[in-house]
C-alpha cells in the first residue's frame, strides 16, 4: 500500500500571487470576461485529461472525504458559462483533486486513487503563475475576472480527428433540424450554406459540410462551431451558446 502523508502531519500552502488592483467601476465587465475565461481553463483542465463528468466528480469526491462538492450540473454550467456565481465548495473541490494528484506525481501522496490512479498518472492540473497547483481563493479571483487565466488558451485542445467528428455532427444536426422543416438536406444545403455567417468561402464549405463532403480543420473548430451556433438560433430558433454546442458536438 502506497505511504500516505499524515493527515495530522502540516502541509503548507503557498499563498495566493499578488495581482493588479481593479478599479470599483470595472468590476462588472471584468467578471463577464473572467466568466468566459474561467469557463475556458475549467474545459481545457477537463478536455486535455479526457475527464468525463462522471470521472472528475468522482476524483474530486475522492479527494475531499467522500463528499459530493462539485456536481455534473456545477461542471456544466462552468464549461457553458451559464453560472454567474462561483460556487466556493465547487471550488475546494477543485483545490484538493489538483493538490492530491500533484502530491501523487511527485511521488508524495496524500490521497491514495486507487481504481482511479490511471486517470490521474499524466494528468495536466489547473496551477497559478508560480506552478503551485490553485487554490480556491485564486479560482474564484479568476472566475470574477479580478486575475487572467494563468496560461495560454489560444492553442486548441481539439486534434484533427476530433474536428473530424464535430463537423460530421454538426452536419448532422444541421439535417435533422432542415427535415423538421421541410427542408431536403442535399437539395437546399446550398440555400442554406448561403445563411452561414462567414464570408463566401466559408458559406461555400458549410454548405458542402452539411451535404457530408467537407469537414474543419483543428484550429478553425471553435470560430466554426461559434457561426454555427448563431445560424441554428437564426434559422431553426435552436438555442445554444458556442461552449454548449461545441460540448454536444464533442460529446
Amino acid at each position: 500500500m502506497t505511504n500516505l502523508v499524515g493527515e495530522l502531519q502540516r502541509i503548507d500552502v503557498p499563498g495566493t500571487p499578488s495581482r493588479s488592483f481593479i478599479p470599483g467601476r470595472e468590476l462588472e465587465s471584468c467578471k463577464e470576461t473572467g466568466i468566459i475565461g474561467f469557463g475556458k481553463w475549467f474545459a481545457w483542465f477537463m478536455d486535455v485529461n479526457r475527464f468525463s463528468h462522471p470521472q472528475l466528480v468522482a476524483l474530486c469526491k475522492h479527494c475531499t472525504g467522500d463528499k459530493a462538492l462539485l456536481h455534473s450540473s456545477t461542471i456544466a454550467g462552468y464549461r457553458n458559462h451559464r453560472i454567474k456565481n462561483p460556487g466556493p465548495l465547487a471550488f475546494v473541490a477543485i483545490e484538493y483533486v489538483c493538490r492530491a494528484i500533484d502530491a501523487t506525481q511527485k511521488g508524495k501522496p496524500i490521497t491514495n486513487f486507487g481504481r482511479l490512479n490511471s486517470l490521474i498518472l499524466d494528468a495536466q492540473i489547473m496551477r497559478d503563475e508560480n506552478g503551485n497547483p490553485v487554490t480556491a481563493g485564486y479560482l474564484t479571483e479568476v472566475f470574477l475576472g479580478l486575475r487572467p487565466v494563468p496560461i495560454d488558451l489560444s492553442a486548441t485542445v481539439l486534434n484533427d480527428t476530433d474536428a473530424e467528428a464535430v463537423s460530421q455532427k454538426a452536419g448532422r444536426l444541421v439535417r435533422k433540424l432542415m427535415s423538421i422543416q421541410d427542408l431536403d438536406p442535399l437539395e437546399d444545403a446550398d440555400v442554406m450554406g448561403g445563411h452561414f455567417p462567414g464570408n463566401p468561402k466559408q458559406k461555400q464549405h458549410f454548405a458542402a459540410l452539411i451535404k457530408g463532403q467537407a469537414t474543419w480543420d483543428a484550429e478553425e473548430v471553435e470560430e466554426m462551431v461559434a457561426k454555427t451556433a448563431r445560424l441554428l438560433q437564426e434559422q431553426f430558433q435552436y438555442s445554444r451558446t458556442t461552449a454548449e454546442l461545441l460540448n454536444e458536438l464533442n460529446d
